[in-house]
């Protein structure tokens, strides 16, 4: 059985007046369909990849590889009050 990598699903930072969230991307097996060694990918795909992404080196990917991350910045909330008028 593979060994998977121990990633975090998010991470949180408090930074002063707001929030970061932070979310790894990472290529799952379902993405190696188009996004694999190039050699190991169908010929359909292949022929698809280079007509509608003639540029485009997004291939020779592996499982569960860091592909950037997602960040989330959120304001501070404010601090709840009781609704009563003092």
């Amino acid at each position: 059985m593979e060994k998977l990598p121990v990633v975090p699903d998010r991470v949180i930072v408090p930074c002063g007046p707001e929030c970061r969230v932070y979310r790894p991307i990472s290529t799952m097996p379902q993405c190696l369909k188009c996004h694999g060694p190039l050699e190991e990918l169908q010929p359909e795909i292949r022929a698809f990849l280079a007509q509608h992404y003639p540029g485009d080196n997004a291939t020779s990917y592996s499982v569960y590889q860091w592909r950037g991350v997602i960040r989330v910045s959120l304001a501070a909330a404010e601090p709840a009050t009781s609704g009563r008028n003092k």
